[in-house]
């Protein structure tokens, strides 16, 4: 045992290492620490106004440590400088993530604006690329009904147009026996002009109809382009 049989006194002792290798003696034996824990409480206490601290708390035996060896001065320096080292570091790590998050959103900002930059929008491209689309698509019966309509008017024998100039002779005819028809001849002759316009028209229009699948592949890339990009942005075109 650790005790004699005529001894009344029980001396603890335990030798702290830095490396946590702490060691325990009663009345100078080596002990275990569970054995100084099992009876320490038995032996002596420290008692506080608002608690009680025993002998065999580490936090208790450091402020003694410290007491005996006037270190208290030291102690709450270092503390101090503890404190202060904590909070600067803290706030050195809080500083690196903002800034982390400040590079991580320059780098989106400049990856949005690289691809923008390379899409090459263009005000109203969406529409107009659109009504070519349907034009390119329906290209076999526009062109069916642009060289019926030529055809009517400008070429046979008895086109609209052949058949508007005898009409318009005829009210000319008309208007020298009855002077009511003279302001018919201006309408007839007005009407001539606009369905030559009109000819002309179809004319050219016939000759760019066209079934183009190449160009419509273009077309309905650049359109889900621009369709992503609307998606993405959740933005118009116009506005982007």
């Amino acid at each position: 045992g650790y005790l004699l049989p005529d001894q009344q006194d029980i001396i603890v002792r335990r030798m702290l290492s830095r490396s946590g290798r702490n060691r325990n003696f009663l009345n100078g034996q080596l002990a275990p620490l569970q054995t100084i824990q099992d009876i320490g409480p038995q032996l002596v206490d420290i008692h506080g106004q608002h608690d009680q601290q025993s002998l065999l708390s580490p936090k208790t035996q450091l402020k003694l440590l410290d007491a005996f060896g006037n270190l208290e001065d030291v102690v709450g320096s270092y503390q101090e400088m503890h404190r202060e080292w904590i909070e600067k570091k803290t706030a050195l790590e809080e500083y690196v993530v903002r800034l982390r998050d400040q590079t991580n959103r320059q780098d989106i900002l400049q990856f949005q604006y690289d691809e923008l930059v390379k899409m090459q929008l263009q005000s109203g491209e969406e529409e107009a690329l659109s009504q070519e689309y349907h034009r390119l698509k329906h290209s076999g019966r526009l062109g069916e009904l642009s060289n019926q309509a030529f055809r009517t008017l400008y070429e046979g024998e008895r086109s609209v147009l052949d058949h508007l100039g005898e009409v318009t002779e005829w009210v000319q005819e008309l208007a020298k026996i009855d002077a009511q028809g003279e302001s018919w001849v201006p309408l007839l002759e007005t009407a001539n002009m606009s369905l030559r316009e009109v000819t002309d028209n179809l004319r050219d229009y016939r000759t760019r109809i066209e079934y183009d699948p190449e160009r419509m592949d273009l077309i309905d890339s650049r359109l889900a382009g621009l369709q992503r990009l609307k998606k993405k942005y959740g933005k118009p075109i116009e506005d982007l």
